[in-house]
């Protein structure tokens, strides 16, 4: 038992460091993610199907909702009372450099239609994004 653990160890000791020598960021990925740490201000939104209840993104889990109870919600959020570019001005006033929403979350939603998904979220009257 303990040669087992000690060769899975050295196997996954070996995995770790291969995985990481072969990745190198491009000059373009480098520079994003300096202009991100250097905006340290910005604003994430999750926002989804889960918003129906107001609770988070993790309602599902922490409410321990079976998908059963969770799907008949795509069908109610349907958001089309919200102004983006009120939004985005509150967000430049606050002096925040960003915005990020999540465009597909936890519960696999897509807040944007793709066209080829039979997801109700995807067939409102309205591209969120």
């Amino acid at each position: 038992m303990l040669c087992g653990m000690k060769t899975l160890t050295l196997f996954l000791t070996l995995l770790t460091l291969c995985s990481a020598q072969t990745y190198k960021p491009s000059e373009s990925n480098l520079k994003a993610r300096q202009w991100f740490q250097d905006s340290k201000f910005g604003l994430f939104i999750h926002w989804g199907v889960y918003s129906v209840l107001g609770d988070g993104e993790w309602v599902m889990n922490n409410k321990k909702m079976t998908i059963a109870e969770y799907e008949p919600l795509a069908a109610r959020f349907n958001p089309t009372e919200f102004d983006a570019a009120e939004w985005v001005a509150l967000a430049k006033a606050a002096g925040m450099k960003y915005i990020t929403i999540t465009g597909k979350h936890h519960d696999s939603r897509r807040l944007r239609h793709v066209g080829y998904e039979t997801d109700p979220v995807e067939h409102r009257r309205r591209d969120s994004l």
